[in-house]
C-alpha cells in the first residue's frame, strides 16, 4: 500500500508500507543513524566492497 502522510518536517512525504516493512525517503533525522552504520565494522567487513574506513557525517548524507 502507498501512504501519503505529513511528516514531521510539514511537507507531505510518500511511503510504502508492508507486513514487515515500511519504505520512505530519508530524512535529516535519519544521518546519524546512517552514519553510525556506515563507521561500524561489522557491517562494513559483511558489505564486502571497498576496505572499511572512517567516513564523515558529509560523505553519509551525501549517499
Amino acid at each position: 500500500m502507498c501512504y501519503r502522510v505529513l511528516g514531521a518536517n510539514r511537507y507531505r512525504s510518500y511511503m510504502l508500507k508492508g507486513k514487515k516493512v515500511v519504505l520512505r525517503a530519508i530524512e535529516s533525522d535519519d544521518y546519524k543513524r546512517l552514519w553510525e552504520f556506515a563507521n561500524d565494522f561489522e557491517v562494513e567487513l559483511l558489505g564486502g566492497g571497498d576496505p572499511p574506513r572512517p567516513k564523515s557525517m558529509t560523505e553519509v548524507a551525501s549517499f
